[in-house]
């Protein structure tokens, strides 16, 4: 019954590894930030991983060796290092993300981490022209997306797993001037 314990713990740190290198790479690819999800998602395998310590710390003789004890602190301390480093990454993530006009200017190749912040609390549509350019600074000079009707941003490089592309923010205007409709669009 032992060595059932142990292989399943020694099976599991291996799955704990490895659903925290996934992870990994989807906070760097994606740039989530704190949520209910994202939270209970990187505390679910922790909260597994205690519980296993819990059963093999009561069924098993690991806690009368002194290797065993130990062996189970560097196992944990290992594990939690990479529960810190996902919660570092999001909370810089959130950090990113809080949109404000000084930032969208100094910081170009940041914007892509602004933009759902300020589409979700800007209301674009109905502005003016010249208040967006108040609001985002003068529009990039590229050749993409560009038209008589439209100004467009660099949000920097596309987000996800390979970014290969660059986004971009594409705001239309109307006769009058005024924002009616707005797209995010990769090149």
């Amino acid at each position: 019954m032992k060595k059932f314990f142990y292989f399943i713990f020694g099976g599991y740190i291996v799955l704990y590894v490895l659903i925290y290198f996934g992870y990994s790479i989807y906070i760097h690819s994606l740039h989530p930030t704190f949520s209910g999800l994202s939270v209970s998602a990187i505390l679910m395998p922790v909260g597994l991983l205690i519980l296993l310590l819990l059963v093999l710390w009561k069924y098993t003789d690991i806690r009368h060796h002194r290797e065993g004890r130990f062996a189970c602190l560097i196992v944990t301390t290992l594990c939690f290092v990479l529960l810190i480093y996902c919660f570092t990454v999001i909370g810089r993530n959130e950090n990113k993300a809080n949109f404000s006009s000084e930032r969208w200017l100094a910081k170009s190749d940041e914007r892509v981490y602004m933009v759902d912040d300020l589409l979700s609390r800007t209301k674009l549509i109905g502005l003016s022209k010249e208040e967006v350019i108040t609001l985002l600074g003068k529009p990039d000079d590229t050749e993409y997306f560009t038209d008589d009707n439209n100004i467009v941003y660099y949000l920097g490089n596309e987000r996800g797993f390979i970014s290969i592309d660059s986004e971009w923010l594409v705001i239309w205007f109307d006769v009058d001037e005024t924002v009616f409709k707005y797209e995010i669009q990769t090149d």
